[in-house]
């Protein structure tokens, strides 16, 4: 009988209803992310969905804490980094965290009033119910009380006139108080959905901010009468699921400065507006944004903008240690049925350096002594680098092999040829060449003699792309072929070979899967554009940009053109806007602004890692080659394919 597939169950949802679960696979590195407590301000966490947003949030909340600490000897690791991440200590949690998913009817209040006013408060009497009636919970659950007891255990003692005003608005300072008033509000405006027509005089008159904030603001907490000496955190998710117009009232609330009780708003990048996206946006005046995947990815110039927040330190390594680190907790119940021994996916994953030359369709230093050979004979400039090469073997051993004759391809076409005659010295090969020389010659051999490329663990955390959902995707490839083999009877092994086709054929569906997206045709149009240019490149012998071209770039001026609602009256212009707005949102592309290179500043355009397979790229951050916008624009012309026709994601051709 076969198993589940360990990645493909909706562990998210499981996870949040079980809380052993959710602490056995949760990885706390990722809260590197964040800034260090206390949490005191505003803050926006975004991303593309499956990030990690929703479970960086649910580790900071009350039950969740409250376990780790009265299992302290079962969650060592947890405890430890969080005492060390500052918000849990031996006498237990230091943050009362609540999370309000703002998925659950808000969005449906725009329908029931009209005036946008009473929209508005509608919104935030309903929001200040539910942040209620969850602190409370959570304040009983951090005493170590269970949820529903008697919630006159809780009471609140306001430190200021603004702060008593606000309780009373809400219903009181006693818990009893505000939970009766809270359920009170939140069946008034839920009966409001039940009506076919609602008339302004049955409308409730709702709340004009966010009473919660200011009341949360200045106030101390008891429980049983012992003083709540923790934190309090109101973290809102999947803000993107509000209308339009609820999202920017909430913000508004949310970044003044009134406030001082911290609290976050989580939104996909779906929900933002073009100036967000484009990375125009103005966060960092009255809050901060934390964009999970910019933090956790390979990146050139925004490194040190991105990490502006004290206590802010993940790193694309840590990051991808991380993503391990989940496959491993995730994957080890069902390999611990399949084997006797304690071997972890990322073990399954790891191959000697040499192993992957094994599965080469020819010999590949065969092949470059030819190539070498041709092109120089015996001529002397060259007779010490060769001397270099004859005892070269082994996986490093192509790689400089490879390298040399990249550099003699270099050499031979120089535009000054001085003293042609006199040898080369040995020290010149170092000289000239670098790692990503190395690597890149290393690649082009390796796609041109058939030896797996796309190997190891390290690459399939690359291929994740700093997004949590998208790698475990891939390790469901994983598993599902180990647990083929396990029903099988055979080995339970992934050789180069096998890590090598997975990858590619992840890669080559997520390609296809583009077209999915919201204007996915211009998508993929655009990636077959950027995969143009990266094959033209890869095809020049002297490989003028390794280690190989993985994006594009746009003067900032072109950016600046795209985005004129003028420049988009022409059609091909509006689709690569559109196309390329839904590419940014959907974690297809990322770019970096202000990037400066030949005395002008560009907007430079990578692609997700994933797709590299498809085209014979390599994982790293890699190089671009500039375009002009009407370059760009020209992608999204093509002929109409004919039914039953695909592009080749390896050509950005009709088959």
């Amino acid at each position: 009988m076969t198993r589940a597939n360990p990645f493909r169950t909706r562990h998210s949802e499981a996870a949040s209803r079980n809380l052993g679960l959710f602490t056995a696979t949760f990885a706390p590195e990722v809260l590197h992310a964040l800034p260090a407590p206390p949490f005191d301000q505003f803050y926006v966490l975004r991303s593309a969905p499956g990030a990690g947003k929703t479970s960086l949030m649910k580790c900071l909340t009350a039950p969740t804490l409250n376990y780790i600490h009265q299992r302290r000897s079962k969650t060592a690791h947890l405890v430890s980094f969080l005492t060390d991440f500052g918000v849990l200590d031996v006498n237990g949690p230091l943050v009362i965290g609540v999370l309000e998913n703002l998925d659950q009817n808000y969005a449906g209040l725009v329908d029931v009033a009209e005036d946008s006013d009473l929209q508005k408060r509608l919104l935030f009497k309903l929001l200040d119910a539910r942040v209620i009636q969850g602190l409370i919970r959570a304040c009983l659950e951090f005493a170590g009380r269970a949820p529903d007891e008697d919630p006159d255990l809780v009471q609140f003692r306001p430190r200021t006139p603004d702060a008593t005003r606000a309780f009373m608005r809400l219903g009181g300072t006693s818990g009893s108080d505000l939970i009766a008033a809270a359920e009170a509000a939140e069946d008034e405006l839920l009966d409001l959905f039940d009506q076919i027509i609602a008339t302004s005089g049955e409308m409730p008159t709702g709340h004009g901010r966010l009473h919660s904030l200011t009341a949360l603001s200045a106030t101390g907490i008891e429980v049983a009468g012992a003083p709540v000496s923790a934190s309090t955190l109101i973290m809102f998710d999947d803000a993107h699921a509000l209308a339009e117009s609820q999202r920017t009232a909430l913000l508004g609330e949310l970044r003044s400065r009134a406030h001082t009780v911290g609290r976050w708003m989580a939104t996909r990048n779906v929900a933002l507006d073009d100036d967000e996206l484009f990375g125009a946006g103005d966060e960092g005046r009255d809050f901060d944004v934390i964009e999970l995947e910019a933090l956790a990815r390979d990146r050139t110039s925004s490194a040190a903008a991105l990490h502006r927040l004290t206590g802010q330190t993940l790193t694309p390594t840590r990051f991808r240690k991380v993503l391990l680190d989940i496959a491993d907790k995730r994957a080890s119940p069902a390999l611990d049925r399949m084997l006797t021994d304690d071997t972890s996916l990322t073990n399954l994953l790891g191959v000697e350096p040499d192993s992957a030359l094994e599965f080469a369709s020819e010999d590949p230093f065969a092949r470059v002594r030819s190539r070498i050979a041709d092109k120089v004979g015996d001529d002397p400039r060259y007779a010490v680098w060769l001397a270099e090469t004859v005892q070269l073997d082994g996986r490093d051993g192509l790689a400089r092999l490879s390298e040399i004759d990249v550099l003699i391809e270099r050499d031979r076409t120089r535009a000054q040829q001085e003293l042609f005659d006199v040898p080369l010295p040995a020290d010149q090969l170092v000289s000239r060449g670098s790692s990503s020389l190395r690597e890149a010659a290393y690649m082009r051999t390796a796609i041109n003699c058939g030896i797996p490329y796309y190997v190891g663990a390290e690459t399939y955390a690359r291929l994740g792309s700093a997004n949590i959902e998208q790698f475990l995707e891939v390790c469901g490839d994983l598993m599902a072929r180990l647990q083929t083999q396990d029903v099988t009877g055979r080995e339970l092994a992934l050789t180069p070979s096998i890590q090598d086709k997975i990858a590619r054929d992840a890669s080559r569906n997520y390609y296809r899967s583009l077209t999915q997206l919201p204007h996915g045709n211009y998508i993929q149009r655009f990636v077959d554009g950027v995969a143009r240019i990266s094959k033209e490149e890869a095809a020049k012998p002297r490989i003028p940009y390794p280690p190989g071209v993985t994006g594009t770039a746009l003067l900032m001026s072109d950016r600046a053109k795209l985005r004129e609602p003028s420049s988009r009256e022409l059609p091909e212009m509006a689709a690569l806007y559109c196309g390329l707005k839904s590419a940014i949102a959907h974690n297809v592309v990322w770019i970096e602004l202000n990037y400066r290179v030949k005395n002008a500043d560009y907007m430079v355009i990578y692609l997700n890692r994933l797709l590299c397979p498809t085209f014979d790229m390599p994982l790293g951050l890699g190089a671009f080659r500039e375009r002009k916008l009407i370059q760009m624009a020209g992608w999204m012309v093509e002929p109409p394919r004919r039914a039953g026709e695909t592009a080749d994601p390896r050509q950005g051709t009709l088959l």
